[in-house]
């Protein structure tokens, strides 16, 4: 009986602890069709980038997320042994009021942010420092500036086009020794 008793008690804190270790509500596996990791579509126009990363913009782009109006949305690729990859989908906006739209349809889609100041939000599940989710979303906004940022980003493929980076930065340093 005992050993019943340790098995189930085992049981639900395996359950009780792994509800922390899924993704948050509605987690997108990419953004306006175009699924992480696939290649740029015939209907986007390079506009920027480099050997590491090449960026992209659809000329047909609908400029807005609910009533929220965006300036422009960048596709952000990540070149992976010749391949290019969708990580991110950087949404530009400015006011405050398109702000306060997006934060609300955030909330709404996703639900409580993992972390928030007055002008920052972020949803990316961790438990003990590890990320958990394979998706991210930063929403930012500059009152000064009166612009802001919404990044939707694979977490894996975002770390993979960030230390290519990084190390390009480290090469870059050493023509100065």
């Amino acid at each position: 009986m005992k050993k019943i008793t340790v098995v189930l008690l085992i049981i639900v804190l395996v359950l009780a602890l792994s509800v922390g270790v899924f993704a948050f509500q509605n987690e997108p596996d990419g953004f306006r069709g175009l699924k992480w990791g696939d290649p740029p579509t015939e209907d986007m126009e390079f506009v920027y980038g480099g050997d590491i990363s090449k960026n992209y913009m659809r000329p047909d782009d609908k400029m807005s997320v609910g009533k929220a109006v965006l300036e422009f949305i960048v596709y952000a690729f990540v070149d992976v042994d010749g391949e290019l990859m969708f990580y991110s989908a950087d949404l530009l906006f400015v006011n405050e009021g398109s702000f306060d739209i997006l934060k609300a349809v955030c909330k709404e889609r996703f639900g409580p942010p993992a972390f928030e100041e007055s002008e920052e939000l972020d949803w990316v599940d961790k438990v003990s420092g590890k990320v958990v989710s394979e998706a991210g979303i930063e929403l930012s906004y500059d009152f000064v500036d009166d612009a802001g940022l919404l990044r939707l980003y694979h977490v894996n493929l975002f770390t993979v086009w960030s230390d290519l980076n990084e190390k390009e930065k480290a090469k870059s340093d050493e023509s100065d020794w």
